[in-house]
């Protein structure tokens, strides 16, 4: 594990990102790869909030307090099956309205705040 950290450091000198989110890791497939994904997975995560996440259009729950991912706008489950899109922004607007933040912390209302 040290030996990642210290190359995902030496990468991120070498190419002289500015944070650990300007890296592209789509062609390593090592350690430091999986390293790299996680910390800048991680630093977004401790980044967001409740209030900026309730604006886009997928949610991470992580935010929430809790798992997945809950999108309006349609997406792939995980046995591939594809839900439609959502083509009707009024409808888009009343499901994330239905569906505030506060209901997902309520397992979590230190991480959601007051």
């Amino acid at each position: 594990m040290i030996k990642d950290v210290r190359a995902g450091a030496q990468l991120l000198r070498r190419i002289g990102a500015a944070g650990i989110g300007d890296v592209d890791t789509a062609g390593r497939r090592d350690s430091v790869r999986w390293f790299l994904r996680f910390a800048a997975d991680r630093a977004a995560l401790a980044r967001s909030d409740p209030e900026t996440e309730a604006v886009k259009d997928v949610w991470d729950l992580r935010v929430f307090g809790a798992a997945g991912r809950l999108s309006f706008v349609g997406s792939t489950t995980r046995v591939g099956t594809p839900s439609r899109p959502n083509t009707q922004p009024w409808l888009k607007h009343a499901a994330q309205a239905w569906a505030p933040p506060k209901r997902w912390c309520r397992r979590h209302p230190a991480r959601c705040g007051p």
